[in-house]
């Protein structure tokens, strides 16, 4: 890794696998360096590395530990350009708080211009069309800002080197597959949970309440949609078969129409808009006064009154308005709007069709809600093969789609990456993958209801502002109006819940026009006199009833709801306000709504509260809400801690609470386990101190430790036969029930009271009930009884009120009111007739098409489907790893294949070195003894030259070899104990193990690299040792036993050093003692097989030479002839014949026509008499080798299979052509070239 500091190198150091780099989706961007030096490093702030084209840089003092005068450990953290955002705050025009209204492109602008401040070199990448918000800034970072509006855009950013991209989904697509098996990619796999939330297979969505209407869905004020069987609600249980539901609101949808200015007028106040499709004079919303809001130009954010509209030139005369600075808009001279400004209406009667479109674009919005969290929340960690992504040249990236597939864990999926961990010498990478992100609809919506007020405070309802929606009384200024007809007007326009609203106007009229009782007023030319106050010519006000006015509005001023309420007295007269103020519907506490002003104790209460200036606080109370997931059940409850056949040991906590069940008691244990439910109810028949007996009467599940156990009734005890069960998750919640009588596990007839949601009661009296509401056998209530609606019977005194309300309400509907009923009537069956015609068509249609598509969907996904026959990998006892590396103390298996070598590596020597000392520490006293007099000859000589130090710990180590058999099984349970990697039995196939100990019957390797080797049977192309212990046979092409004495002992097996080689008396041995060789068996000769061998230093006779044979019987052949041409011995001639097997673990592939080979083959003979052509593998690995040889005179040709092959230094070609027969040819794949060389035979 090279360090650069202003343009230069500093440093260039070695890593290892603990150099890691780590990215997430909208997160980290990290390398850091973990490394071990011998000198102090001078690393500082603003030092950078680079990495696939991108700067990280040094932006935090590094860590430093001195180990020892020669040793010094760092950790440096270089950090990607996303942590440059952290050293700006965003700021505009000097201010660091603010608002400001645009859409998602203009605020990356903003971003944009700001960092470029301090670190040049800043983008805008892509970024997602939006809709226009207002935004609050206070002090936010550039990294802060942009968190923000992803959250609040719903979309996610990128960043590229320097270019900031903001898109719905950050996601690349590719053709990747990874599933478990050699050559698949895939170490492991494991499954967690992305957060404690809840997937939601059910959601209610509403949208804003703008220009909505009241009598909109019957009332239900807000922005719905409605399905076709009339549901409002959508569905999706494709990952989770339960229903779960989720109330979502989205502000930001709502019925309107966007617009942009064509033409100004001189003065400013009047604009034109050429799209402009309905009559805004139609769309008006009785006493409310239409309003237009800009969403960019000069008046971005501001809202203006409408005081007149001309369809015919679609020209909008505005109101002015001041700001909180007093700045007058619009105006010439100072702010007004250009044409281009986009804006919308609103508090107005959207038309149909806008209507339609937003609930559209809610039901859109629900569906992607849906989509997203009806997924289980989970993640998958995977491990994958270093070797495959680097031999397949893969290059991952945070956002790329990959498919995962594993069968036993049954997934088979298209899933996205978000995280990344990377070993940068590629010895590892691990990747997160999910299709889930933490809490991004959740944050969304939160946003959107925090900012509502921020985004446009005007966008309120006016008659929700304006209205004060308490009753009026003694000492009210009610100002007196005139337009009867208005009044009709708004009774026909009156919701269905029979609140008439009256609007009165003040205008002309002088505030000491006040009525008191028995005052009469002049109106409209009419005297009326009596002991009433009459409204409009129309409304009586009864003597004594000023505080009982009903469902009136005095437009722009005060409204009065329908509750006749006698216990409230709210007067403002000369700026004071006596009694409390509230809106139409209030609710008091956390899960309550609506808001009130109570000046008996100073209290305001609201939903949300924004402070733009200085908030002054002497004292915070933050209230918590707790809450439990599921259900509750409120009677006595303890959990299991022991379970001895059917008594239940209580957990006490180690306090001397006393178990909470009495003799007689029935408790019910229920939870869901992930797969099923487990449940059983049991009868106490013993109670201990920390423990019940029991007998169990409903339920099949078994007793366990854990089981949470709760009383349900009692079979003798009335006192103990109830409980209080509450919930908010069950069908039909939220409500609270009260039960008693509970004899049984039946709980059938026990709900005594149940408060809340009354769905889920079927009653023999009043059948299935519905709403919410109040449900006993017995109900007494003390107070005052409000009833609006419902079969219940009111007092005389309000059944005649109600009669004269209903006259009143028909004397002025009149005959109007009947003509348009009728005529309404008619256009609505005419209308409903078509229209459920053409819906039913297009809904038959779409569920066609949409049928068609899912069986497509479902025949494609089929058909990548891959089926595995894995009966031939599910050996019976048999265990098979496949790829990776195992780091372990000691691996006793029965035979082990290496085929890329077991490397004596410095890490690996340390590992060795470790497991030595362990097993020192735990073996017999012989063992111990040798291995400390190992360590004293090793100090005692650790000042002399290297050969007598390398030669004292050849020493040391043969003495622990001496001892290893008596500590074998020590070591064994050692790593046991310790948590070490144990593998018994089976079969192990791997590419590197790199261990303290191997110990095995057989050892199949190519090549054999250790201090210390032991092992029944060792087959290798080359061994390398210098110390061998119990080896039952070897066979390899070199054997290197290092340098030193050589003797043989009573068994006639080969000691170097103090190594054994041989078996028994029955296997034969050779021995080389003092340069003297001697043999024993017939396996040793000079000229011929059976005869003995001479010095080897005595050979100056070249007729004399050493001639070594292999195997017996057919297949005994020559290995290799040595043979001196002078006095002293020189380069020796050797061959190898391929008449029989060159060992066990490697069969010679002899065949007489040409083929495609292997990457398992590796000696192959060409037996035939006819020429053929022998194909090598397309894709080898490096360093694989074959070694290749011709019988009989005929032309064989070695192809490359579009690699070539390279001959000698220069001579390169796509063939080469075997030119001798029974010439050994040797081709070794170099990642470049096949290199081919030869051996002559003797």
């Amino acid at each position: 890794m090279k360090i650069y500091r202003a343009g230069s190198e500093i440093y260039d150091l070695t890593i290892d696998g603990r150099t890691q780099l780590s990215q997430k989706l909208m997160g980290e961007d990290l390398i850091t360096l973990n490394v071990i030096v011998d000198s102090k490093l001078d690393i500082q702030v603003n030092d950078y590395i680079t990495h696939n084209g991108v700067t990280y840089t040094v932006n935090r003092p590094v860590s430093e530990t001195k180990i020892s005068e020669v040793e010094y450990r760092y950790t440096v953290q270089f950090e990607g350009p996303y942590y440059q955002l952290l050293d700006k705050i965003v700021m505009l025009n000097g201010k660091a708080e603010f608002y400001l209204t645009g859409y998602l492109t203009d605020f990356v602008d903003l971003i944009v211009s700001n960092i470029n401040e301090i670190h040049t070199g800043w983008t805008k990448g892509t970024v997602a069309a939006s809709d226009w918000k207002n935004v609050y800034f206070s002090g936010k970072t550039c990294k802060e800002a942009l968190e923000q509006l992803a959250t609040d855009f719903s979309v996610e950013f990128s960043i590229v080197n320097k270019t900031i991209n903001l898109v719905e989904r950050v996601e690349n697509a590719t053709l990747l597959t990874f599933q478990h098996g050699k050559g698949n990619g895939l170490y492991e796999l494991s499954r967690e949970n992305v957060d404690d939330g809840n997937t939601v297979t059910r959601v209610h969505a509403f949208g804003s309440k703008r220009n909505i209407p009241y009598d909109y869905r019957g009332g239900a004020g807000r922005l719905v949609f409605q399905n076709l069987d009339g549901t409002r609600y959508m569905e999706n249980t494709s990952e989770y078969s339960r229903i779960i539901e989720k109330v979502v609101v989205f502000e930001n949808i709502w019925p309107r129409f966007e617009g942009a200015v064509s033409t100004v007028s001189t003065d400013k106040l009047t604009i034109t808009c050429s799209t402009i499709d309905f009559n805004l004079n139609d769309q008006l919303l009785a006493g409310i006064t239409a309003k237009v809001v800009f969403l960019d130009g000069d008046l971005m954010g501001n809202q203006f009154e409408i005081s007149a509209y001309d369809h015919a030139t679609k020209s909008i005369t505005l109101i002015q308005g001041a700001s909180e600075g007093g700045l007058v808009m619009p105006k010439a001279d100072t702010f007004y709007a250009s044409p281009g400004d986009k804006f919308v209406f609103v508090d107005i009667l959207m038309p149909q069709s806008y209507v339609d479109a937003a609930e559209a674009s809610l039901k859109a919005a629900a569906q992607a809600y849906l989509d997203y969290y009806s997924q289980l929340r989970v993640k998958y960690k995977l491990s994958l093969d270093y070797r495959y992504i680097r031999d397949n040249t893969i290059s991952l990236k945070v956002g790329d789609v990959i498919r995962i597939i594993d069968a036993d864990l049954g997934i088979d999926k298209q899933i996205r990456i978000t995280g990344i961990s990377a070993n940068l010498d590629n010895s590892g990478i691990e990747a997160d993958i999910s299709n889930f992100i933490e809490e991004r609809f959740q944050k969304q919506v939160t946003s959107q209801l925090n900012d509502t007020l921020a985004t446009i405070a005007s966008l309120e309802s006016a008659v929700e502002k304006q209205n004060i929606t308490t009753n009026v009384y003694k000492g009210s200024r009610i100002w007196g109006g005139n337009e009867a007809k208005r009044i009709n007007d708004l009774a026909l326009q009156s919701g269905l819940d029979g609140t008439y609203y009256i609007e009165v106007d003040r205008s002309g009229l002088a505030e000491s026009k006040k009525a008191s009782t028995g005052d009469f007023w002049l109106k409209s030319g009419l005297v009326q006199s009596g002991n009433y106050l009459l409204l409009d010519g129309v409304t009586k006000v009864a003597a004594g009833d000023s505080d009982k006015l009903g469902g009136i509005v005095a437009a722009n001023y005060y409204h009065t709801g329908n509750a006749n309420r006698s216990d409230v007295n709210w007067a403002m007269n000369n700026g004071t306000i006596t009694g409390y103020a509230t809106s139409p519907i209030y609710t008091s506490g956390f899960a309550g709504s609506g808001w009130r002003i109570d000046p008996a104790d100073n209290r305001l209460t609201v939903d949300n509260l924004t402070v733009r200036k200085e908030m002054s606080v002497y004292e915070l109370v933050i209230n918590k809400i707790r809450g439990t997931n599921g259900a509750l059940w409120v009677s006595d409850a303890a959990k299991v801690s022991g379970v001895s056949g059917s008594r239940l040991t209580i957990d006490t906590g180690g306090s001397a609470t006393l178990v909470p069940f009495v003799v007689n008691d029935l408790v019910r244990c229920q939870r869901w386990t992930g797969s099923n439910v487990k449940y059983y109810v049991a009868r106490v028949t013993a109670v201990g101190a920390n423990y019940i007996d029991v007998t169990k009467t409903d339920g099949t599940s078994a007793f366990e430790v854990g089981d949470e156990i709760v009383r349900i009734g009692n079979t003798t005890n009335t006192d103990r036969q109830g409980a209080i069960y509450l919930t908010a998750s069950d069908n039909n919640s939220p409500y609270i029930d009260v039960l008693n009588g509970v004899v049984s596990a039946d709980l059938a007839g026990k709900t005594k009271v149940r408060l809340g949601k009354l769905d889920g009661i079927t009653d023999a009296q009043f059948g299935p009930l519905t709403g919410y509401g109040l449900y006993g056998e017995n109900v007494y209530l003390k107070g005052a009884i409000y009833v609006t609606g419902g079969n219940a019977e009111t007092t005389t005194g309000a059944q005649s009120k109600a009669d004269a309300a209903q006259s009143a309400a028909v004397s002025t509907a009149a005959t109007d009111a009947t003509t348009k009923a009728n005529a309404a009537q008619s256009t609505a069956i005419s209308t409903a007739s078509a229209d459920a015609t053409t819906k039913a068509n297009n809904a038959q249609s779409a569920a066609q098409t949409y049928a068609d598509g899912l069986v497509s969907a479902l025949s494609g996904s089929l058909g990548d489907m891959a089926y595995q026959d894995l009966v031939n990998i599910a050996k019976l006892d048999s265990t098979i790893i496949q790829g990776g590396y195992i780091k372990t103390t000691l691996l006793d298996v029965s035979a082990i294949k290496v085929t890329g070598g077991l490397a004596s590596q410095v890490e690996a020597q340390g590992y060795a070195s470790t497991a030595q000392t362990n097993a020192i520490s735990t073996a017999a006293t012989d063992a111990t003894t040798k291995a400390n007099n190992a360590q004293s000859t090793a100090i005692s000589t650790a000042s002399a030259d290297a050969t007598t130090k390398a030669n004292s710990a050849q020493s040391a180590a043969q003495s622990y070899a001496d001892g290893l058999y008596d500590t074998l099984n020590a070591a064994k349970q050692e790593a046991i104990v310790n948590g070490q990697t144990l593998i018994v039995g089976g079969y192990l196939n791997t590419n590197f193990i790199e261990a303290g100990t191997i110990v095995a019957s057989k050892i199949a390797a190519g090549t054999i690299t250790g201090d210390k080797i032991a092992a029944g049977t060792i087959t290798a192309d080359k061994i390398i040792t210098t110390g061998i212990t119990s080896l039952g046979a070897v066979t390899a092409g070199t054997f290197n036993l290092g340098s030193g004495k050589f003797s043989v002992d009573s068994n006639g097996k080969l000691i170097a050093q103090e190594a054994l080689i041989g078996s028994g008396t029955s296997t034969a041995g050779i021995a080389i003692e003092n340069n003297n060789l001697s043999a024993k068996g017939t396996n040793l000769d000079i000229n011929n097989a059976g005869g003995f061998g001479g010095t080897l230093d005595g050979m100056t006779s070249s007729l004399k030479h050493l001639r070594i044979w292999g195997g017996g019987g057919l297949y005994q052949t020559v290995l290799a002839d040595i043979y001196p041409t002078s006095a002293s011995l020189t380069t020796p001639n050797a061959f190898m014949d391929f008449s029989g097997v060159i060992s066990a673990g490697f069969p010679v592939l002899r065949t007489s026509s040409g083929k495609t080979l292997a990457l398992n083959d590796q000696y192959v003979v060409h037996t035939g008499t006819s020429s053929a052509t022998f194909y090598l593998p397309s894709s080898p690995y490096k360093g694989k080798y074959y070694m290749i040889m011709r019988e009989q005179t005929v032309a064989v040709t070695i192809n490359g299979n579009g690699k070539s092959i390279k001959y000698g230094e220069s001579t390169i070609a796509s063939t080469f052509e075997l030119t001798n027969a029974r010439m050994l040819f040797l081709f070794v794949w170099d990642t470049a070239y096949w290199q081919c060389n030869y051996m002559h035979r003797v």
